[in-house]
């Protein structure tokens, strides 16, 4: 019974590693790529823009424009 336990939660836990590892590497091939593309160039750009901005930023709202 004892070994049918540690089995199970072995099982589990290299369920959620290989999950984690799978997700690290997705996420790190998008992050190393470069944008050769002009508009992948200039979307990464805003992005970035963006992120700068909602640091400093005391609103939620980023770059609002009031009437």
């Amino acid at each position: 019974m004892f070994t049918n336990l540690c089995r199970s939660h072995l099982r589990t836990v290299g369920l959620c590693i290989r999950v984690q590892a799978r997700r690290n590497i997705g996420c790190s091939a998008v992050l190393s790529q470069t944008a050769e593309d002009p508009i992948q160039k200039l979307f990464v750009q805003k992005i970035r823009e963006y992120a700068e901005k909602k640091k400093y930023s005391v609103c939620l709202l980023i770059d609002i424009v009031q009437n």
